[in-house]
């Protein structure tokens, strides 16, 4: 994801705005609090705020692993044909 955040005149978000803008659910978002993933901004009436620059740049430092890489993927496995037979009754 690009880091559109830089110039934004917003600078946070609260934590459902930021799952919105990231296009995950509010429960990844609080999976991410919990984990520390996530950048909260200083001051007055900014310390429940996400910090969306600092947070992107926090998850994007993640490796790929964690970010639907290759852990993530499905691959194929090998299927044998079976012979099909008539119905058993």
């Amino acid at each position: 994801m690009s880091n559109l955040a830089e110039d934004w005149p917003i600078k946070h978000m609260l934590m459902s705005e930021f799952a919105r803008y990231r296009g995950v659910s509010r429960k990844t978002v609080s999976e991410w609090k919990q984990r520390g993933l996530l950048v909260f901004g200083e001051g007055a009436g900014f310390t429940e705020m996400v910090d969306i620059a600092a947070t992107d740049r926090r998850l994007a430092d993640r490796p790929a692993i964690n970010r639907g890489g290759e852990a993530n993927q499905v691959t194929e496995r090998a299927v044998t044909p079976r012979k099909v037979t008539g119905r058993r009754g």
